[in-house]
Protein backbone atom coordinates (compact mmCIF):
# COMPACT_ATOMS: atom_id res chain seq x y z
CA UNK A 1 0.00 0.00 0.00
CA UNK A 2 1.12 3.32 -1.24
CA UNK A 3 1.99 5.84 1.89
CA UNK A 4 -0.20 8.34 2.38
CA UNK A 5 0.65 11.86 1.55
CA UNK A 6 1.18 15.27 3.77
CA UNK A 7 -0.67 18.03 2.03
CA UNK A 8 0.79 21.01 3.49
CA UNK A 9 -0.70 24.61 3.36
CA UNK A 10 1.95 27.61 3.61
CA UNK A 11 1.34 31.11 5.17
CA UNK A 12 4.10 33.07 4.13
CA UNK A 13 6.89 33.65 1.26
CA UNK A 14 9.98 34.60 3.31
CA UNK A 15 13.00 32.85 3.60
CA UNK A 16 12.02 30.70 6.45
CA UNK A 17 8.92 29.63 3.72
CA UNK A 18 11.72 28.99 0.99
CA UNK A 19 13.88 26.74 3.03
CA UNK A 20 10.96 24.89 4.82
CA UNK A 21 9.35 24.05 0.98
CA UNK A 22 13.28 23.03 -0.19
CA UNK A 23 13.75 20.40 2.72
CA UNK A 24 10.62 18.86 1.83
CA UNK A 25 12.26 17.71 -0.95
CA UNK A 26 14.58 15.02 1.14
CA UNK A 27 12.37 14.29 3.76
CA UNK A 28 11.62 10.29 4.62
CA UNK A 29 8.22 10.37 4.43
CA UNK A 30 5.59 11.67 1.58
CA UNK A 31 5.24 15.71 1.48
CA UNK A 32 3.35 18.17 -0.76
CA UNK A 33 3.37 21.78 -0.75
CA UNK A 34 -0.59 21.71 -1.74
CA UNK A 35 -1.64 25.56 -1.62
CA UNK A 36 0.33 29.16 -0.94
CA UNK A 37 -0.96 32.23 0.46
CA UNK A 38 1.00 35.30 0.34
CA UNK A 39 0.34 38.74 0.87
CA UNK A 40 -0.67 39.23 -2.69
CA UNK A 41 -1.38 37.21 -5.59
CA UNK A 42 1.76 38.03 -7.33
CA UNK A 43 3.95 36.96 -3.89
CA UNK A 44 2.51 33.63 -4.19
CA UNK A 45 3.36 32.96 -7.63
CA UNK A 46 6.71 34.32 -7.49
CA UNK A 47 6.97 31.85 -4.37
CA UNK A 48 5.92 28.95 -6.06
CA UNK A 49 7.72 29.58 -9.64
CA UNK A 50 11.29 30.44 -7.42
CA UNK A 51 10.81 27.22 -5.75
CA UNK A 52 9.23 24.76 -8.49
CA UNK A 53 5.98 24.05 -7.02
CA UNK A 54 2.83 22.22 -8.38
CA UNK A 55 0.70 24.50 -5.73
CA UNK A 56 -2.67 25.92 -5.73
CA UNK A 57 -1.71 29.77 -4.91
CA UNK A 58 -3.86 32.42 -3.32
CA UNK A 59 -3.34 36.22 -2.56
CA UNK A 60 -4.30 35.49 1.15
CA UNK A 61 -3.90 33.54 4.19
CA UNK A 62 -7.81 32.38 4.71
CA UNK A 63 -8.27 30.93 1.37
CA UNK A 64 -5.66 28.46 2.65
CA UNK A 65 -7.11 27.73 5.67
CA UNK A 66 -10.44 27.19 3.64
CA UNK A 67 -8.69 24.31 1.30
CA UNK A 68 -10.21 21.17 2.60
CA UNK A 69 -7.70 19.21 1.06
CA UNK A 70 -4.90 20.86 2.81
CA UNK A 71 -3.74 18.79 6.03
CA UNK A 72 -1.08 20.78 8.01
CA UNK A 73 -0.28 24.40 7.86
CA UNK A 74 2.78 25.90 8.09
CA UNK A 75 3.14 29.62 9.54
CA UNK A 76 6.59 31.48 8.78
CA UNK A 77 4.88 35.12 9.07
CA UNK A 78 6.38 37.92 11.43
CA UNK A 79 5.94 37.05 14.80
CA UNK A 80 2.93 39.31 15.79
CA UNK A 81 0.76 37.71 13.30
CA UNK A 82 1.41 33.99 14.90
CA UNK A 83 -1.15 34.44 17.50
CA UNK A 84 -4.31 34.93 15.03
CA UNK A 85 -3.41 32.90 12.34
CA UNK A 86 -2.54 29.78 14.87
CA UNK A 87 -6.30 29.93 16.07
CA UNK A 88 -8.27 30.62 13.31
CA UNK A 89 -6.18 27.42 11.51
CA UNK A 90 -6.70 25.19 14.24
CA UNK A 91 -10.87 26.26 14.21
CA UNK A 92 -10.17 25.23 10.21
CA UNK A 93 -9.33 21.79 11.04
CA UNK A 94 -6.01 22.37 10.54
CA UNK A 95 -2.96 20.76 12.30
CA UNK A 96 -0.20 23.52 12.71
CA UNK A 97 3.29 23.96 12.76
CA UNK A 98 3.87 27.28 13.83
CA UNK A 99 7.27 29.34 13.33
CA UNK A 100 9.06 30.55 16.60
CA UNK A 101 7.86 32.63 19.10
CA UNK A 102 4.65 31.16 19.30
CA UNK A 103 2.92 33.30 21.51
CA UNK A 104 4.41 37.03 22.10
CA UNK A 105 3.50 36.23 25.54
CA UNK A 106 2.16 33.07 28.12
CA UNK A 107 -1.52 34.49 27.89
CA UNK A 108 -1.58 33.95 23.81
CA UNK A 109 0.38 30.95 24.11
CA UNK A 110 -1.70 29.06 26.57
CA UNK A 111 -4.72 30.28 24.24
CA UNK A 112 -3.52 28.46 21.83
CA UNK A 113 -2.76 24.97 23.37
CA UNK A 114 -5.72 25.35 25.22
CA UNK A 115 -7.85 25.55 21.27
CA UNK A 116 -5.76 22.90 20.14
CA UNK A 117 -6.88 20.67 22.98
CA UNK A 118 -10.78 21.97 22.35
CA UNK A 119 -10.30 20.81 18.76
CA UNK A 120 -8.42 17.40 18.86
CA UNK A 121 -5.72 19.10 16.49
CA UNK A 122 -1.55 19.05 16.54
CA UNK A 123 0.33 21.73 17.29
CA UNK A 124 4.03 22.32 17.34
CA UNK A 125 6.47 25.16 17.79
CA UNK A 126 9.08 25.10 15.42
CA UNK A 127 12.13 24.63 17.92
CA UNK A 128 13.07 22.78 14.36
CA UNK A 129 16.69 22.19 16.78
CA UNK A 130 15.17 19.68 19.00
CA UNK A 131 15.14 17.61 16.11
CA UNK A 132 18.52 17.21 14.31
CA UNK A 133 19.99 13.26 15.30
CA UNK A 134 22.97 16.08 17.46
CA UNK A 135 20.20 16.61 19.81
CA UNK A 136 18.64 13.25 19.91
CA UNK A 137 22.45 11.81 20.63
CA UNK A 138 22.97 14.37 23.17
CA UNK A 139 19.55 12.89 24.81
CA UNK A 140 20.42 9.57 25.22
CA UNK A 141 24.10 10.36 26.81
CA UNK A 142 22.47 12.17 29.20
CA UNK A 143 20.15 9.25 29.82
CA UNK A 144 22.11 6.83 30.19
CA UNK A 145 24.13 9.54 32.65
CA UNK A 146 27.48 8.67 30.63
CA UNK A 147 29.41 10.94 32.23
CA UNK A 148 27.22 11.67 35.13
CA UNK A 149 25.07 14.22 35.92
CA UNK A 150 24.62 17.67 34.36
CA UNK A 151 25.24 20.32 36.06
CA UNK A 152 26.43 23.54 34.01
CA UNK A 153 24.96 24.70 30.30
CA UNK A 154 26.64 26.83 28.51
CA UNK A 155 24.73 28.40 25.33
CA UNK A 156 25.96 31.01 23.04
CA UNK A 157 24.11 32.89 20.43
CA UNK A 158 25.34 35.69 18.33
CA UNK A 159 24.24 36.67 15.14
CA UNK A 160 24.37 40.19 12.99
CA UNK A 161 20.81 40.91 12.36
CA UNK A 162 19.26 43.91 10.48
CA UNK A 163 17.46 46.14 13.25
CA UNK A 164 13.72 45.42 12.23
CA UNK A 165 14.58 41.44 13.28
CA UNK A 166 15.29 42.23 16.85
CA UNK A 167 13.86 45.58 17.38
CA UNK A 168 10.13 46.17 16.27
CA UNK A 169 7.98 46.06 19.03
CA UNK A 170 5.25 46.31 17.23
CA UNK A 171 5.48 42.89 15.13
CA UNK A 172 7.04 41.62 18.50
CA UNK A 173 10.69 40.99 17.43
CA UNK A 174 13.14 41.51 20.29
CA UNK A 175 16.08 39.90 20.80
CA UNK A 176 14.84 37.51 23.31
CA UNK A 177 12.48 35.96 20.77
CA UNK A 178 14.33 36.07 17.99
CA UNK A 179 17.58 34.43 19.49
CA UNK A 180 16.98 33.98 23.49
CA UNK A 181 14.40 31.51 22.75
CA UNK A 182 16.29 29.18 21.17
CA UNK A 183 19.12 29.62 24.10
CA UNK A 184 16.25 28.99 26.82
CA UNK A 185 15.24 26.23 24.69
CA UNK A 186 18.62 23.86 24.89
CA UNK A 187 18.40 24.81 29.19
CA UNK A 188 15.13 22.82 29.55
CA UNK A 189 15.92 20.09 26.94
CA UNK A 190 18.88 19.42 29.09
CA UNK A 191 17.09 19.60 32.21
CA UNK A 192 13.94 18.81 31.08
CA UNK A 193 12.62 21.14 33.64
CA UNK A 194 11.32 24.60 34.20
CA UNK A 195 14.19 26.99 35.07
CA UNK A 196 13.85 29.52 37.51
CA UNK A 197 15.82 33.19 36.55
CA UNK A 198 18.28 33.96 38.58
CA UNK A 199 19.85 37.20 36.91
CA UNK A 200 19.39 39.31 33.82
CA UNK A 201 22.64 41.46 32.46
CA UNK A 202 21.07 43.36 29.50
CA UNK A 203 20.57 46.59 27.86
CA UNK A 204 17.36 48.82 26.57
CA UNK A 205 17.59 50.86 23.88
CA UNK A 206 16.14 54.03 23.09
CA UNK A 207 13.36 51.98 21.25
CA UNK A 208 12.74 49.86 24.54
CA UNK A 209 13.93 46.69 22.86
CA UNK A 210 16.69 44.71 24.41
CA UNK A 211 20.41 44.75 23.27
CA UNK A 212 23.03 42.11 23.86
CA UNK A 213 22.16 40.12 27.32
CA UNK A 214 23.08 37.53 29.79
CA UNK A 215 20.96 35.52 31.27
CA UNK A 216 21.45 32.76 34.42
CA UNK A 217 18.66 29.92 35.35
CA UNK A 218 18.58 27.79 38.01
CA UNK A 219 17.19 24.27 37.78
CA UNK A 220 17.55 23.77 41.74
CA UNK A 221 20.27 21.47 42.91
CA UNK A 222 22.96 22.90 42.16
CA UNK A 223 22.43 23.08 38.58
CA UNK A 224 22.28 26.18 36.19
CA UNK A 225 22.24 27.72 32.94
CA UNK A 226 24.19 30.57 31.90
CA UNK A 227 22.34 31.75 28.29
CA UNK A 228 24.34 34.73 26.33
CA UNK A 229 22.51 36.78 23.14
CA UNK A 230 23.38 39.27 20.80
CA UNK A 231 22.58 40.18 17.75
CA UNK A 232 25.77 42.83 17.09
CA UNK A 233 28.50 40.34 16.59
CA UNK A 234 29.43 36.69 15.82
CA UNK A 235 29.80 34.54 19.31
CA UNK A 236 31.14 31.05 19.48
CA UNK A 237 27.50 29.88 18.62
CA UNK A 238 28.10 26.45 21.14
CA UNK A 239 26.41 24.46 23.70
CA UNK A 240 28.35 23.20 26.14
CA UNK A 241 27.13 20.61 28.93
CA UNK A 242 28.92 20.74 31.59
CA UNK A 243 28.80 16.97 33.47
CA UNK A 244 30.59 15.58 36.47
CA UNK A 245 32.89 13.34 34.29
CA UNK A 246 33.43 15.15 31.37
CA UNK A 247 31.63 18.34 28.61
CA UNK A 248 29.53 17.18 25.92
CA UNK A 249 29.62 19.85 22.89
CA UNK A 250 27.48 20.53 20.22
CA UNK A 251 29.25 22.30 17.71
CA UNK A 252 28.23 25.40 15.45
CA UNK A 253 25.98 25.88 14.66
CA UNK A 254 24.06 25.10 17.68
CA UNK A 255 20.31 25.56 16.60
CA UNK A 256 21.30 23.18 13.70
CA UNK A 257 23.69 21.23 14.31
CA UNK A 258 25.73 18.46 12.46
CA UNK A 259 28.63 17.69 15.54
CA UNK A 260 28.65 16.67 18.58
CA UNK A 261 32.01 16.95 20.65
CA UNK A 262 32.55 14.48 24.22
CA UNK A 263 35.32 15.78 26.00
CA UNK A 264 36.94 14.13 28.89
CA UNK A 265 40.80 14.12 30.91
CA UNK A 266 41.41 11.89 28.36
CA UNK A 267 41.04 13.76 24.98
CA UNK A 268 37.80 14.32 22.91
CA UNK A 269 35.96 12.39 20.54
CA UNK A 270 33.46 13.64 17.61
CA UNK A 271 30.34 11.95 16.25
CA UNK A 272 29.15 13.39 12.66
CA UNK A 273 25.82 13.99 11.76
CA UNK A 274 26.02 15.08 8.22
CA UNK A 275 23.21 16.49 6.21
CA UNK A 276 24.14 14.87 2.89
CA UNK A 277 22.35 17.84 0.77
CA UNK A 278 24.52 20.01 -1.81
CA UNK A 279 21.27 22.17 -2.60
CA UNK A 280 21.13 25.72 -1.87
CA UNK A 281 19.22 27.21 1.46
CA UNK A 282 18.97 30.62 2.11
CA UNK A 283 19.74 29.76 6.04
CA UNK A 284 22.51 27.59 7.47
CA UNK A 285 21.98 23.52 7.43
CA UNK A 286 18.28 24.40 5.84
CA UNK A 287 17.87 21.09 4.81
CA UNK A 288 17.72 19.86 8.45
CA UNK A 289 13.62 21.42 8.47
CA UNK A 290 13.20 17.60 7.03
CA UNK A 291 14.03 16.09 10.71
CA UNK A 292 11.38 18.57 11.82
CA UNK A 293 8.58 18.07 9.04
CA UNK A 294 9.28 14.05 9.66
CA UNK A 295 8.39 14.68 13.07
CA UNK A 296 5.01 16.12 12.11
CA UNK A 297 4.33 13.52 9.78
CA UNK A 298 4.85 10.64 12.57
CA UNK A 299 2.03 12.78 14.48
CA UNK A 300 4.77 12.61 17.25
CA UNK A 301 4.36 15.39 20.36
CA UNK A 302 8.14 14.26 21.51
CA UNK A 303 9.83 16.91 23.71
CA UNK A 304 8.17 19.83 22.31
CA UNK A 305 8.84 22.58 24.77
CA UNK A 306 6.56 24.87 25.69
CA UNK A 307 7.33 25.77 29.23
CA UNK A 308 9.97 28.47 28.01
CA UNK A 309 7.10 31.21 27.52
CA UNK A 310 7.13 31.34 31.19
CA UNK A 311 10.89 32.17 31.64
CA UNK A 312 10.64 34.83 28.75
CA UNK A 313 8.01 36.50 29.88
CA UNK A 314 9.83 36.88 33.12
CA UNK A 315 12.75 37.92 31.51
CA UNK A 316 11.54 40.67 29.59
CA UNK A 317 9.32 42.04 32.76
CA UNK A 318 12.91 42.26 34.27
CA UNK A 319 13.93 44.01 31.09
CA UNK A 320 10.86 46.24 31.16
CA UNK A 321 10.07 44.97 27.87
CA UNK A 322 6.32 45.19 26.74
CA UNK A 323 4.31 44.62 23.38
CA UNK A 324 1.11 46.45 22.65
CA UNK A 325 -0.72 42.69 23.15
CA UNK A 326 0.49 42.70 26.80
CA UNK A 327 -2.19 45.45 27.53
Amino acid sequence: MAETTLKWGILGSGNMCNDFCQALGKTQHNHKVFAIGASSLQRAEEFAKKNCLDAKVYGDYESVLADKNVDVIYIGLRQYQHHDYVIKALKAGKNVLCETPLGLNLKQTKNMTETAKSVGKLLVEGYWSLHFPVYRQLEKILDKKEYGNAHKVEVSFGYILPDHFVNNLEQGATLLNTLGCYTVMVAHFVYKTEGKVLDVDWVVDEKGGDKPTKLTLNFGEDKQAVLTFDDTQSLENKVKVHCERGIIEVDQPFWCPTRLTKITSQGSEDHEFPLNDDRTFIYPNGSGLRYEIDHIYDNIIGKKIQSEVKVVDEVRARMGIKFPVDD
